[in-house]
C-alpha cells in the first residue's frame, strides 16, 4: 500500500501456447478427427527423428507408415483401432507395448527402425462433447524391451531371472488379449447398433402396413356385410363371402396389434405376418381356431383338396372342418 491506496496487480503477460506446448518433456503429437497432425512436440521430433515441416498438415499414417519388411507388423492397424475407440467412446485409451517401426532419414542411411512404444491417446473435446483433437503420447521403452528379450534368450547359468521372464512373456500375451478383447466389445457394438436399426425399421415398416390396410378393410366390411346379409341361406357365394369377411376382419385386428408400441404388442412381427398369410389362405384367425396346430400336413391329408397344400412352406397345418 502506498497513501492507503491498493496497488493494481501486475499485468499477467501474455502466453505462447504453441510454444508451450513445443517445448513439454513429454512425446506428444495432437491430430485432428481426420487424423492429419496439427501439432508435435520437440521431444517428440527428436524421438521419432522427424522434422516438424515434415508432419504438420499430413496424416499421421503417411508420415509413419508400416515397416514394409516386416510382414508381421500390426503398428499401424493398432493404433488406428486405438484412435478409433476414442473417437467413439470419447475416453482415454491406453494401448499395450506396440513394436513400431519408424522410418529413418534418407542421411543415416534409410529403411526403418526398430521400435517399442507405450501408448496413450486422449480426446479433446468441444462445449457440445465432440472430439475436436486426439492427444496421442508415447514413451519409447525400446531400450527396455530388447534388455528383457536378450535376458530371455540367455542360458539360466547365465544369471537370467526365470520369474521375471515368465512375468514379461504373460504381460505380452495378456496385453495381446487384452486388444482382441477390446476389438470383439468394438463389433458387438457396432452389430448391437445396427440390430437397433433393424428393429426401428421393422416398427416404422408395420406401423405404416397397419395404417395403410386399416382404412381399405373398413371399406370393404361394410358392403360386404351388407351383401352378406342380402344373400338367401342356401345361396352358393355364401361361404366365399364369410371367408372374404372372416379375413378381413382378422386383417383388421392384425394391424391394430402391428401399430402398438413395441412394449404392449402381444405378438411379434412375424407372428403377425403368418396369422395374415394364415387368415387369407384359410379365411379364420389362428388365435381363435381351436384346429390350430404347427406340424405340416401333406398333400394328401390337406383339407383343401383344390389347393396345393402351401402351408408347409411356412410350417402350420389347416383346419380340417368337422
Amino acid at each position: 500500500m502506498s497513501g492507503g491506496q491498493e496497488q493494481a496487480p501486475p499485468a499477467l503477460r501474455p502466453v505462447d501456447y504453441r510454444v508451450l506446448f513445443e517445448s513439454l518433456p513429454q512425446k506428444y503429437v495432437v491430430v485432428d478427427p481426420d487424423l492429419v497432425i496439427v501439432a508435435v512436440s520437440d521431444t517428440y521430433l527428436r524421438a521419432t527423428l522427424t522434422q516438424r515441416e515434415t508432419m504438420v498438415g499430413r496424416p499421421l499414417f503417411e508420415v509413419f507408415p508400416d515397416n514394409p519388411d516386416d510382414p508381421a507388423t500390426e503398428g499401424a492397424r493398432n493404433l488406428k483401432a486405438s484412435l478409433t475407440r476414442v473417437q467413439r467412446q470419447r475416453t482415454r485409451d491406453t494401448m499395450s507395448v506396440q513394436k513400431y517401426d519408424i522410418p529413418r532419414p534418407d542421411a543415416v542411411g534409410g529403411g526403418f527402425e526398430e521400435r517399442f512404444w507405450s501408448v496413450v491417446n486422449s480426446p479433446v473435446l468441444a462445449t457440445d462433447g465432440s472430439v475436436v483433437s486426439i492427444v496421442h503420447n508415447v514413451e519409447d521403452v525400446t531400450d527396455y524391451i530388447r534388455h528383457k528379450l536378450e535376458e530371455s534368450s540367455r542360458p539360466v547359468s547365465d544369471g537370467l531371472d526365470v520369474t521375471e521372464a515368465e512375468v514379461v512373456r504373460r504381460a505380452r500375451e495378456a496385453a495381446d488379449l487384452g486388444r482382441d478383447l477390446k476389438e470383439a466389445n468394438e463389433e458387438l457394438a457396432t452389430l448391437y447398433a445396427r440390430l437397433q436399426e433393424l428393429d426401428r425399421l421393422k416398427t416404422n415398416f408395420f406401423a405404416n402396413v397397419s395404417h395403410e390396410l386399416r382404412t381399405p378393410l373398413t371399406l370393404i366390411l361394410a358392403p360386404a356385410e351388407r351383401l352378406l346379409a342380402d344373400l338367401p341361406a342356401d345361396d352358393p357365394h355364401r361361404h366365399e363371402l364369410d371367408v372374404i369377411l372372416r379375413s378381413a376382419r382378422v386383417l383388421l385386428g392384425a394391424s391394430t396389434t402391428s401399430s402398438r408400441p413395441p412394449r404392449s404388442r402381444r405378438a411379434s412381427s412375424t407372428s403377425t405376418t403368418r396369422s395374415w398369410t394364415w387368415a387369407i389362405w384359410s379365411g379364420s384367425s389362428p388365435t381363435t381356431s381351436r384346429r390350430w396346430h404347427s406340424t405340416a400336413l401333406s398333400p394328401s391329408r390337406c383339407a383343401h383338396p383344390t389347393m396345393p397344400c402351401r402351408h408347409r412352406s411356412i410350417r402350420y397345418g389347416c383346419s380340417r372342418s368337422s
